[in-house]
């Protein structure tokens, strides 16, 4: 389980922006910092960044980067932005997915991406109550105790860090898309939008793939509820695509 643990935590990579390019900072200062998760997925053998929207509607879309920090930081070339439409639930309007274009990446960093994307359709999945669930992402802050992303400000750059959060699901009817689960304490969850929720299958002895944060608690109302949204929202919306 721990290698297997070690290999997805590698998929979960910060959303990060140039602070001299939000308008937000001096135009001096070119620091970058952590605003959400994403990850990748393979689905027909197309690739994507999968993430929250709420991640980047706050911010000009110059200032978004969205680098490799697993690969020498090469950045990952963006094609076509998708949207998920839905009046009965706005939550799925929260579902980010962007195509990477692999023909512009480099023979070596496109080998790594096809090696780290987590391959679509999903495996059958069964919930069932208090199930124990694995988010894992990049944090600002998990409580008032724990440290903020770590910074160098000679470098003008973050270092990664994740965190591997568990949980227990909360049953709930299988119609419903946006699940809902509880941490053994209650945190802020700052940064983790769009990380991929998983669980662990003893029959495989693989992480499936459960589906995608998209809130929780934060640091002026920490909170032991999350939801994510079920990964056939994802997996619906990229057979349409």
């Amino acid at each position: 389980m721990k290698n297997e643990l070690e290999i997805i935590q590698s998929r979960s990579l910060p959303i990060v922006f140039k602070l001299a390019e939000t308008g937000y900072s001096d135009p001096e200062n070119d620091m970058e910092f952590v605003n959400g998760t994403y990850f990748l997925v393979e689905f027909e053998n197309r690739f994507y960044i999968v993430s929250a929207v709420h991640n980047i509607s706050d911010y000009p879309e110059n200032s978004l980067r969205f680098t490799d920090k697993e690969f020498n930081c090469e950045p990952f070339h963006i094609g076509h932005r998708y949207s998920v439409e839905s009046p009965e639930d706005e939550d799925h309007e929260d579902l980010l997915i962007l195509e990477i274009l692999m023909e512009k990446a480099e023979p070596n960093h496109a080998a790594n991406i096809e090696e780290r994307a987590y391959k679509l359709p999903p495996k059958e999945l069964e919930l069932t109550n208090n199930d124990t669930l694995y988010i894992i992402g990049c944090p600002k802050k998990l409580s008032k105790d724990a440290p903020a992303i770590e910074s160098d400000p000679n470098e003008k750059t973050i270092s990664l860090v994740r965190a591997t959060l568990e949980c227990n699901y909360i049953y709930s009817n299988d119609q419903d898309q946006l699940k809902q689960v509880h941490l053994t304490e209650a945190c802020s969850l700052g940064g983790m939008s769009g990380s991929p929720v998983y669980k662990y299958d003893l029959n495989s002895s693989n992480f499936i793939i459960a589906g995608i944060l998209l809130r929780g608690g934060n640091s002026s109302s920490p909170s032991a509820y999350a939801h994510f949204l079920h990964v056939r929202v994802l997996y619906n919306a990229l057979k349409q695509i």
